[in-house]
């Protein structure tokens, strides 16, 4: 399993990272608009030769963005670079898919003497021509939240057709992948990473667009591998850019359509550049390092189970003061409240289990108050905390009264758990609709389910999409299970979390 981290740079921008193995470090490089999260596969087979450092390209997944309106493929790889000095690495190999492809050759080009060993996959050559069509034709979806939240299908289609044709949005049968659409379980976990990339999850994605040419790789001349392989959906594109002739530093290596075969000539090759080059031995349990700094930081408390994700803001002699959000929210949505509350002592606001940034729990294992109390408990002390105070909303609450030694509870009568929607993944994407109507239901009555004149809120509405957006991307992030923690926050605290 990888460990989950944070490097801050010198200008206090971070990057987040997932580290897995032991051995020589490995940069590997995800596509966009996804994140390190899209990396499993490669992780797994590359991490038993090094120590795989999967990171967020900045502006993706839990990484800073890189403050520039337009940035360049050199931008993002200066900052990439950037992280890997300040996780202690002069030297490494980099490994980059699609859109990490781009930034990989770019860092053997701009640092030839630290990025020891290129590894390209998914790439190729886009012409000019072939750039326009795609930005022409909406390959670069408005996904402007919208008031009745049909920007989240527009994420749904973007994602449910990557596996249909390339590119996504093509209509012509000559452009199919010739694969079966994916279960909605694992276009939904793609949908996800989309989301964390926000309004702007477009910006490295034209970077490299705009990067993706023969013309790219001149310049290059440190060792390189380039895999041509059998199941790619763009091995047309790569075909082109090897028929047009490769720098003498890349070596093309062919390989089958499953992933064991494309790893497979990738790990055989990496083996070849360890035998051969001297880089220095490390593990990915080292790089996970605590932040010292008091400012708002963003870490990852450990336990046994898995990782928590959570934000420390503030300082002082004071015992800590933990915040705990409501069932299906994240501690983002908490950060005002700490922020006001970290005047004096130190803040931290900790995403429940299968929330937010945090480890998911298992599959069929009950979800009680007592184990969501036992894992957050163990993630503080990781941290040296053994003595704090705890508040809370919702089943946030419900978990620092019972952690402080107070149970009482307000509970709703089972019979209106069985109104609370199922957010289960579904091919057509209605469950993100679903969604978002409970959201804007939550914030128009309260109940969230009763739609009776007497139970609609008096209080100003904040309907903007934004907001709603926000609060929807929380919720579907804990999806199928969702119903189970929020019969949980109804049981433990009542009507306290949707109030």
């Amino acid at each position: 399993m990888a460990n989950c981290g944070y490097v801050t740079l010198p200008n206090g921008r971070q990057i987040h990272f997932r580290a897995e193995g032991s051995g020589p470090p490995l940069l590997v490089l995800h596509p966009s608009p996804q994140h390190s999260g899209a990396m499993g596969a490669a992780l797994n087979a590359f991490s038993p030769l090094c120590t795989c450092i999967a990171m967020d390209t900045p502006g993706y997944g839990w990484s800073d963005a890189v403050a520039l309106e337009t940035p360049t493929v050199s931008d993002y790889a200066i900052v990439l670079n950037d992280a890997m000095t300040a996780l202690g690495f002069d030297r490494y190999f980099v490994y980059g898919a699609a859109t990490g492809a781009q930034f990989a050759a770019e860092l053997g080009k701009l640092y030839p003497d630290r990025a020891r060993f290129v590894m390209l996959d998914s790439n190729g050559h886009i012409s000019d021509e072939m750039a326009t069509r795609l930005i022409d034709s909406g390959y670069f979806a408005d996904v402007t939240p919208r008031r009745d939240g049909g920007h989240l299908l527009t994420y749904w289609d973007m994602c449910r057709q990557l596996f249909f044709s390339f590119p996504w949005n093509s209509d012509d049968p000559a452009e199919r992948l010739g694969l079966d659409l994916a279960p909605a379980d694992m276009t939904h976990a793609i949908f996800l990473r989309y989301l964390l990339a926000g309004k702007d999850y477009a910006k490295a994605y034209k970077a490299a667009l705009h990067s993706e040419k023969r013309a790219h790789l001149d310049g290059l001349n440190v060792p390189s591998i380039m895999t041509r392989w059998e199941g790619s959906p763009v091995k047309n594109i790569a075909d082109d850019l090897i028929n047009m002739g490769l720098p003498e530093c890349i070596t093309v290596h062919y390989a089958g359509a499953g992933l064991d075969a494309r790893y497979g000539v990738q790990a055989d090759a990496l083996k070849q550049q360890i035998a051969t080059q001297a880089l220095p031995s490390t593990n990915a349990g080292s790089l996970v390092k605590p932040d010292p700094s008091t400012d708002l930081r963003r870490t990852y408390l450990c336990t046994d189970f898995g990782q928590l994700h959570a934000y420390r803001l503030g300082g002082g002699s004071q015992p800590p003061l933990v915040l705990l959000h409501a069932a299906g929210q994240s501690g983002e949505q908490m950060l005002g409240q700490a922020a006001g509350l970290a005047k004096d002592r130190p803040v931290w606001v900790i995403d429940l289990p299968h929330h937010g940034g945090s480890f998911d729990l298992p599959e069929g294992g009950t979800i009680s108050l007592d184990t969501l109390a036992t894992y957050i408990q163990l993630g503080l002390k990781s941290a040296g905390i053994d003595h704090a105070d705890f508040t809370g909303r919702g089943l946030g609450g419900a978990i620092a009264g019972k952690i402080s030694g107070n149970t009482a509870t307000a509970a709703v009568p089972p019979a209106h758990h069985e109104d609370l929607p199922d957010l289960a993944p579904q091919d057509d994407g209605t469950h993100l609709i679903r969604a978002w109507s409970t959201c804007r239901d939550m914030a128009i009555f309260h109940p969230f389910w009763d739609h009776r004149v007497a139970a609609q809120r008096d209080t100003p509405l904040d309907l903007s999409p934004a907001i709603l957006h926000a609060k929807t991307a929380d919720m579907l992030r804990v999806g199928a299970r969702w119903r189970e923690f929020m019969q949980l926050e109804l049981a433990e605290a009542g009507l306290s979390g949707i109030a």
